[in-house]
């Protein structure tokens, strides 16, 4: 394909607009099939002649990239141009190599750099002090926005779903820009099968629809985007999609420990009160056990006489303390 050109006919053009590599491309095809320099000193001999050339001559473009073009030169005279002129070529040739490797670094950089500062939006929110769900909403906003898609969502497959079932999934979505209810793309991910072996990497769920898959432990997730263009799916979005769901993955792993964690503490200090009411219970019916015993053995004594109304004294205590006892502890209804 014909880059540029400068002081050429149009028959010319109209001949080095697309070449094939190989000699069957002239000096331009050949230059290209061997990464050399190529010269015609009589296009007359030549299979494809140019029209009005006479000679022409081929130096390859080549960088860290491999082949990225190659330099050509027409002259209507024939004959072999001079070596110094094609060492020249040679160092244009390198120059334009470098230049396009540059522009390429360059457009890479800002094609990062506008991922990550999409990508900036949905951290700052699963970064936040709300824990997910709350933050989910906030995060799938600022991945719509940063996809150019109309809706974002994250679903979660429960095991076996099959016909739509949507039973005990957690989901969230988020619509811009007024597009079409952000509900028709969470069921268009739920609609995936959660028995399937996700490959990883984003994958076409439906038409102008792409989502990335991720497992936290035996969970299954899908966050996925709808588009209203047909060419929705750009190198800049595939990788931010594939982001986000590394992030959104990092964030459900995050609250999954915070739950575990907050379950442990509770069954710690479920443990800790269990054990402080039976050391209170055994304090409590140890003293007036410790009466009881002692007014019992009293009575019991051999070596001593008691009266009528000392006994009924003793006794009186036994019972009282005995039904003091008993009256805080909870009975069950008839």
């Amino acid at each position: 394909m014909l880059g540029a050109s400068v002081g050429m006919s149009d028959q010319a053009l109209q001949h080095l607009a697309r070449v094939p590599i190989g000699p069957r491309g002239g000096t331009i095809g050949e230059a290209a099939e061997t990464g050399l320099p190529v010269v015609d000193e009589d296009m007359r001999l030549a299979r494809q002649p140019v029209t009005g050339a006479m000679s022409m001559w081929s130096v390859p473009i080549q960088g860290s990239g491999g082949l990225y073009g190659v330099l050509s030169g027409l002259a209507d005279v024939p004959g072999r141009p001079q070596d110094d002129q094609l060492r020249l070529a040679s160092v244009y040739a390198s120059l334009a190599a470098t230049a396009i490797e540059r522009e390429q670094l360059l457009h890479d950089f800002t094609r990062r750099n506008r991922v990550l500062e999409s990508l900036r939006g949905v951290l700052y929110a699963l970064a936040g002090p709300a824990q997910l769900p709350a933050s989910l909403e906030t995060a799938l906003e600022a991945l719509a926005r940063g996809l150019g898609a109309d809706a974002a969502s994250l679903v979660e497959l429960g095991p076996g779903i099959a016909g739509g079932s949507q039973a005990g999934l957690v989901q969230a979505a988020a619509a811009i820009g007024g597009g079409p209810p952000a509900t028709d793309l969470v069921a268009a991910l739920v609609g995936q099968r959660a028995d399937r072996s996700w490959r990883h990497g984003s994958r076409t769920v439906a038409p102008r629809i792409s989502a990335v898959p991720f497992e936290v432990g035996e969970r299954r997730f899908l966050v996925g985007a709808r588009w209203a263009d047909a060419g929705y799916m750009t190198v800049d979005r595939s990788e931010l999609l594939e982001s986000a769901a590394r992030s959104l993955r990092l964030a459900v792993e995050r609250d999954t420990a915070q739950l575990a964690q907050a379950e442990a503490d509770a069954l710690r200090r479920i443990g800790a009160l269990q054990r402080d009411f039976i050391h209170r219970l055994s304090h409590e019916l140890r003293t007036p056990l410790t009466a009881i015993m002692g007014y019992a053995s009293t009575l019991r004594a051999t070596d001593i006489e008691w009266d009528v109304a000392s006994k009924r004294r003793f006794l009186t205590a036994i019972s009282a303390e005995a039904a003091a006892r008993l009256s805080w502890v909870p009975h069950s209804p008839p």
